[in-house]
């Protein structure tokens, strides 16, 4: 299982301390990257829940209508 959070993938950029909401903003697709390549081989992502719904969208989901 891996447990996935943006603000932790920012953390990993170097500068980040300097420019936060603009590392969010590259942050945030690589993270969307990491949790659909997990769940495309079978593996389970804990996301917190706006960015959940980002990734089933991302995957031809509904977010209203999950399944």
């Amino acid at each position: 299982m891996l447990d996935l959070d943006t603000d932790r993938v920012v953390c990993l950029s170097g500068g980040w301390r300097d420019i936060f909401f603009e590392t969010f903003e590259t942050a945030q697709p690589l993270t969307l990257a990491m949790a659909e390549t997990r769940l495309r081989t079978g593996h389970d992502v804990v996301m917190p829940e706006a960015t959940c719904e980002a990734v089933l969208v991302a995957l031809g989901g509904d977010p209203v209508r999950p399944g």
